[in-house]
């Protein structure tokens, strides 16, 4: 049998001193209170021998083990040589981070109806605008099985933000396509491409200036929005202007992500970041955007297109061809504009108009378009082609294939087809590969004609200021 344990409660009292002795009792209690404070003491950790032990007894007491003593023992080594894991640190909320988080809390929610104050009745929604797009998703599965542009979580909530653009009552878009993700080096766009449903006036040329295309015709046929984040907010990019896109063409520049920020480069950039971005995604689209050759056909007019109802999907590994592709928007002239414009020359100028430059066709074939010869890819891709084809598969006879064609010309353009379905866009830098060559400076100066002659007078003197009225 275990002997009796024995309960440590007071000092015992001496047998020399009197129970009653006040002096006795004071000095045992003080004793007492002393072990125990010296037993409470925390360490850094906030742990003290007191409740370790407390917390001991109480465990023996609840299960009653026949070792007692090992436990007891076991319990003081774990607890030496226990692993503590440090308080995670406090991290200060980034005001960037936290309105992400929100725009794509409020993206993925299911919007709540407003309530009217005066009545406690919820307000009837208005109705959102009716739009087309395509198949966001499905195009995601395509780009996917050839390795390019975004993955599918990114795409879903792409999907969500062109939603939300296109359903805006107050835009009246009517149609939205996702363009592609520009890349900056503080922060990327995410472009959308849109029509209006009522195209807004374009603005008037200085004089002496070529005018900008008007809204919804040649290279301002669609409009563009950009977001910084899944979820943000969507900005409308200016109308492009001739002058934008002949001052990006000499301009080679990585975009910032904001889109008030200077264009810092020579010659002198027409506008704010916004505008430049404009200018390249124009730029781009004019030269990649692109479809199977038979899937339109060209309006009277020769410059509008409409599906043809006679096409018929070719096969995956036809589409492999260059021959098989072709031009879906119309090309952008030196003079910055789609159609030629002609500047009126004035009654008695012996000055020669200008000859107008003869742009490719709307719907001209791959084939036809200028090499690319500014990086040498060895065997990879054999000649000097604008574009290079790529596959979902590289073993012979597989079926649903996915087939794209990545642009070399403009790296991070591609489309992408299957069974008849296509779909283009850009996951890219801005940026053409090709060659910078810096603009040469302006001319210098010439010397002044006039006879230099020496003087004393002082120059006339300024106006005086006219002083403001008081208010």
């Amino acid at each position: 049998d275990y002997p009796t344990p024995q309960v440590a409660s007071r000092p015992q009292q001496s047998p020399f001193t009197p129970l009653h002795s006040p002096a006795a009792a004071m000095a045992s209690e003080d004793a007492f209170q002393e072990a125990v404070a010296f037993l409470q003491k925390t360490n850094p950790g906030g742990e003290n021998v007191y409740d370790q032990l407390a917390k001991v007894v109480a465990k023996i007491l609840e299960e009653k083990p026949q070792d007692a003593i090992d436990l007891l023992e076991t319990s003081l080594l774990v607890k030496k040589t226990a692993y503590n894991a440090p308080h995670a640190m406090a991290m200060a909320a980034d005001p960037k981070n936290t309105a992400t988080a929100v725009a794509l809390k409020e993206l993925f929610s299911t919007p709540t109806p407003a309530i009217d104050p005066l009545s406690g009745e919820p307000v009837a929604a208005v109705p959102p605008n009716d739009y087309e797009t395509e198949n966001v998703m499905a195009d995601a599965a395509l780009f996917e099985a050839v390795g390019l542009g975004l993955g599918k979580s990114e795409m879903y909530g792409v999907m969500l933000s062109l939603k939300k653009l296109g359903e805006d009552p107050e835009k009246k878009l009517a149609t939205v396509r996702f363009f592609g993700k520009i890349l900056g080096t503080k922060g990327d766009y995410y472009v959308f491409e849109s029509t209006l449903s009522a195209p807004g006036a374009s603005a008037e040329a200085a004089e002496g200036e070529t005018p900008a295309e008007a809204s919804g015709a040649g290279a301002n046929l669609y409009t563009y929005w950009v977001c910084s984040y899944i979820g943000g907010h969507h900005t409308m990019l200016p109308d492009l202007t001739p002058g934008m896109v002949t001052c990006a063409r000499l301009v080679k520049k990585y975009l910032t992500g904001d889109l008030a920020a200077e264009v810092s480069a020579y010659p002198p950039f027409p506008g704010k970041e916004a505008a430049f971005l404009r200018a390249q995604i124009a730029r781009i689209a004019s030269a990649t955007v692109v479809c199977p050759s038979g899937f339109f056909k060209l309006g009277e007019d020769g410059a509008s297109l409409s599906k043809a109802e006679d096409y018929a999907p070719a096969s995956s590994e036809d589409m492999k061809a260059l021959a098989k592709w072709g031009h879906r928007y119309a090309h952008i002239k030196q003079q910055g504009r789609c159609e030629f414009y002609e500047a009126p020359v004035p009654e008695g100028s012996e000055a020669t108009p200008e000859v107008p430059e003869v742009s490719p066709a709307l719907l001209s074939t791959l084939d036809l378009d200028a090499a690319s010869t500014s990086v040498d890819w060895g065997s990879a891709i054999p000649g000097d082609p604008a574009w290079a084809p790529c596959t979902s598969s590289s073993i012979p006879g597989v079926k649903y294939q996915v087939v794209g064609m990545k642009s070399i010309v403009w790296p991070g353009a591609f489309v992408v087809y299957s069974s008849g379905a296509f779909s283009n866009c850009y996951v890219g830098y801005g940026l053409k590969n090709a060659p910078f060559v810096p603009s040469p400076p302006p001319a210098v100066m010439a010397e002044y004609e006039g006879v230099m002659q020496e003087s004393t007078e002082l120059p006339p003197r300024p106006d005086e200021p006219v002083a403001e009225e008081a208010a």
